[in-house]
C-alpha cells in the first residue's frame, strides 16, 4: 500500500482525473467492465501485475461535482417521439458548430449507427439516458432549447437542478462501488476520506521499440496551467500511481485568464459562470505528453444569471470552452502530427487516421472537436456521459490488456 497517510494508492488499473460527470461516468464504467471481465479486485499486493485498486478518482477540489453540478438547462438526447431523427439532431450540433465540429465525433454523440459501432455497448444520447437511469437519475420533463428543431433536451421536473441530481446520484454510486478509490484508504471501521490531489505531469511508458507506448501523470503542489490550491499542511505531498490507463477529465478553462489572455484574448477580462476549478488543468500536460490541442479560440460567453463572486454586477460571462485536446470516436487522445510521419490514409475506410497515445484517454469539456465553434444547448452533459463512457470502456480495455502498466501520474495533496 502507499506509504504517506492518505496518500494515493501506488498502483491502479485506471486513473481518472476529474470528479465532473465526464470524470465519474468513466469510473463507474471502467469499473463496470474490469467487474464484467472478472478483472482483478482492488486490493491486491503491488507489483508482479496486480494493481492495488481497479479504478482511482483524482479530484483537487474538496467536493466531486464541478460544473456539471451547477448544469441548469438538461441533457440532449435522441427523441423520436418528439420528431426527432439523427440527421437532424447531427444537423443542429453541425449548424451550432459553425463548421468546426468533427462530424464523426458528433455522430458517436447522437447516435451510433450499427455500420459506424467499434464498441459495445452503444455509446451514444439514447444509451447516455439509459445509463443516467440505470444510476437513479429521471430525467422526465423534455424542453426545446434555443438551436434545435425540436424538443430533446431531458430535465428534472421537480427538486434541484438537474446538475445538482445527476451528480448528487453519480457520486453516491462512485462512492459505494467497491472496485473506484476515490478518497485516501479509510481507517479500520471508517470511511474514505477523499483528499485534494491535483495531477501535475503525464510520463508515458516505453515500448520494446522504444517508442511511446502508453500513459502515466504526476502530482504536486499546484495544477498544471492554474493557481495552486491552498494546502492546510504547508508543502504538498507529492507521489506517483502507476497505471494501465489514464482518463482525462479535468474540463474546460474558462477560469484561467492566463489561458484566456492567450487564446480568446477578447474574452480574457470577462468575469466567469465557472468554479475556480475550471483552470485548463490538462491542457498542459497533455501536450507536453505529445497530445493535439484544437479550438483552443473558440469560448462561449453569453448573458447568464450565474453570479460571477469576482464580478457580481457583470452580465456578459464566459460560459464554455469548445477547444481542448483532440480525440477520436474512442476518446483516445491524438498525438500531435509530425510532418509525413503522424497521419497515413485509411483505404478501407476514405478517411485519414491519426496516431493516438496508447493508454491516454479524453472526455468531457477538456476535449475539443465536438462542439466546434459554438456548443448547443444541452449537448455538453450529453458529451460528458457518452465521451464519458466510450473513455471508461476503452481504458478498462487497454488497462486489462497492458502486460505492464503504461502510465505513471504523479500526484500530490493540496
Amino acid at each position: 500500500m502507499s506509504g504517506q497517510q492518505g496518500a494515493p494508492p501506488a498502483s491502479a488499473r485506471v486513473v481518472v482525473v476529474g470528479g465532473g460527470l465526464a470524470g465519474l461516468t468513466a469510473a463507474l464504467t471502467a469499473a463496470e467492465q474490469l467487474a464484467a471481465a472478472n478483472g482483478t479486485a482492488s486490493g491486491g499486493a503491488n507489483g508482479s501485475g496486480v494493481y492495488e485498486v481497479d479504478v482511482l478518482v483524482v479530484e483537487k477540489m474538496p467536493r466531486l461535482g464541478g460544473n456539471s453540478a451547477k448544469a441548469s438547462s438538461g441533457m440532449n438526447a435522441l427523441n423520436p417521439q418528439g420528431g426527432d431523427s439523427e440527421p437532424l439532431f447531427s444537423s443542429d450540433t453541425l449548424s451550432s458548430g459553425g463548421g468546426a465540429s468533427v462530424p464523426e465525433l458528433v455522430q458517436r454523440l447522437v447516435l451510433a449507427l450499427a455500420a459506424h459501432h467499434t464498441v459495445a455497448p452503444k455509446h451514444d444520447s439514447p444509451a447516455a439516458l439509459s445509463f443516467l437511469e440505470a444510476h437513479g437519475v429521471a430525467l422526465a420533463g423534455v424542453t426545446q432549447l434555443g438551436g434545435h428543431s425540436v424538443p430533446r433536451t431531458r430535465t428534472v421536473t421537480a427538486g434541484a437542478n438537474v446538475g445538482w441530481a445527476i451528480m448528487s446520484a453519480l457520486s453516491a454510486a462512485v462512492k459505494a462501488h467497491p472496485r473506484i478509490r476515490s478518497g485516501s484508504e479509510p481507517a479500520a471501521g471508517g470511511a474514505q476520506q477523499r483528499p485534494q490531489v491535483a495531477v501535475t505531469s503525464v510520463q508515458l511508458a516505453q515500448s520494446g521499440s522504444g517508442a511511446q507506448s502508453g500513459s502515466g501523470a504526476q502530482s504536486g503542489s499546484g495544477a498544471a496551467g492554474g493557481p495552486a490550491a491552498p494546502s492546510s499542511a504547508g508543502a504538498a505531498a507529492a507521489s506517483s500511481v502507476r497505471c494501465g490507463a489514464l482518463v482525462l477529465a479535468t474540463g474546460g478553462y474558462a477560469a484561467n485568464r492566463e489561458l484566456l489572455k492567450r487564446y480568446a484574448p477578447e474574452a480574457a477580462d470577462l468575469a466567469t459562470t465557472n468554479g475556480p476549478w475550471a483552470a485548463g488543468d490538462a491542457l498542459q500536460l497533455a501536450e507536453e505528453a505529445g497530445a493535439k490541442l484544437v479550438g483552443l479560440q473558440d469560448v462561449q460567453v453569453h448573458p447568464t444569471g450565474f453570479v460571477d463572486p469576482a464580478d457580481p454586477d457583470s452580465a456578459t460571462k464566459v460560459h464554455y470552452t469548445m477547444g481542448g485536446v483532440a480525440i477520436n470516436q474512442q476518446a483516445q487522445v491524438l498525438r500531435a502530427s509530425a510532418p509525413g510521419s503522424q497521419q497515413h490514409h485509411d483505404q478501407r475506410e476514405g478517411q485519414r487516421v491519426t496516431e493516438v497515445i496508447g493508454g491516454l484517454h479524453a472526455a468531457g469539456e477538456v476535449s475539443g472537436g465536438v462542439h466546434g465553434h459554438n456548443r448547443l444547448g444541452g449537448n455538453s452533459l450529453l458529451e460528458c456521459v457518452v465521451y464519458g463512457r466510450v473513455a471508461g470502456l476503452a481504458a478498462a480495455t487497454a488497462a486489462a490488456a497492458a502486460a505492464q502498466p503504461a502510465t505513471v501520474a504523479s500526484t500530490s495533496r493540496i
